[in-house]
C-alpha cells in the first residue's frame, strides 16, 4: 500500500501551474510524478520516477491519475506527455494507456 502526497503549488511560471506527487511506502519516498498545466489548456505529464522494485504494481498509474484528476478539476482540456525518451517504453505505455498523446521531442517543455 502506498500513500500519495501532493504538492499543488510546487511551482508557478506565468500561467503554468506545476504539480508534484510523491508515492510513499513505509515512510520512504518510492516515486515521484510531475506535470503542469495552464488553465483551459492541456495537462502535460512531464516526468515519472518510480523505484525499480515497485514498478508494474499500479503505483505509477496512481501518481499520474492524482495529477490528472486535479488538473481536470482546474479546467484542463486534454492530457499529453512530453520529453519522454523513445527508449522509455514503460513510461510511454503508461501514458498511452491513460489516453495521453505524445507532443514535442524528448526534452521539450
Amino acid at each position: 500500500m502506498i500513500t500519495l502526497k501532493a504538492n499543488w503549488n510546487y511551482a508557478i511560471d506565468g500561467e503554468k501551474r506545476h504539480f508534484l506527487v510523491k508515492a510513499i511506502r513505509n515512510r520512504s519516498v518510492i516515486g515521484r510524478a510531475h506535470g503542469w498545466f495552464s488553465p483551459n489548456a492541456a495537462f502535460v505529464v512531464e516526468k515519472i520516477e518510480l523505484s525499480e522494485r515497485y514498478r508494474s504494481r499500479g503505483y505509477g498509474t496512481s501518481m499520474v491519475e492524482e495529477l490528472r484528476s486535479t488538473a481536470r478539476a482546474n479546467g484542463c482540456s486534454s492530457f499529453v506527455f512530453s520529453g519522454v525518451r523513445p527508449y522509455n517504453s514503460g513510461a510511454i505505455r503508461l501514458y498511452e494507456s491513460m489516453n495521453a498523446v505524445a507532443t514535442g521531442k524528448p526534452g521539450d517543455n
